[in-house]
């Protein structure tokens, strides 16, 4: 499973490197701001990935930063509700755990606020349970 990304941008792309390390590939994607794919290319290290950034699109190497993905959690009701942070892009999951398991049900939403909006309006979570738990 993948994990490590880290993320560079000029003025109108997006370069992320993944490291995918089950497959042990490097993945650079290319995307536009809007996050319409341009290219995804596989290279066999994260230097391999700068470098082709660098010499095709002037990306400095001191340009580079982790993306970190934040998690809050809530107690309530006998429930641990959690929220992962994706992608921009992608959005926020929720997943709700009872007694230590997980309940088959996750829900996507545009951002962690709009998670915890849609805790309280579907399972009366209140706001104010939420806690900051740190990054992934």
């Amino acid at each position: 499973m993948s994990r490590k990304i880290i993320e560079s941008q000029n003025n109108d792309l997006l370069f992320r490197i993944r490291e995918d390390l089950s497959e042990g590939k490097t993945y650079l994607t290319i995307s536009k701001r809007n996050g319409s794919l341009i290219n995804e290319t596989i290279k066999d290290s994260e230097l391999a990935c700068k470098e082709f950034a660098f010499e095709n699109y002037k990306i400095p190497f001191n340009s580079w930063r982790e993306m970190k993905f934040q998690i809050h959690e809530a107690e309530y009701d006998g429930k641990v509700y959690i929220i992962e942070e994706s992608y921009p892009e992608v959005g926020a999951y929720l997943y709700i755990s009872e007694n230590g398991k997980w309940l088959p049900y996750d829900s996507l939403q545009d951002n962690i606020e709009i998670c915890k909006k849609f805790a309280f309006k579907y399972f009366q979570v209140p706001l104010d349970k939420w806690v900051f738990k740190g990054y992934k």
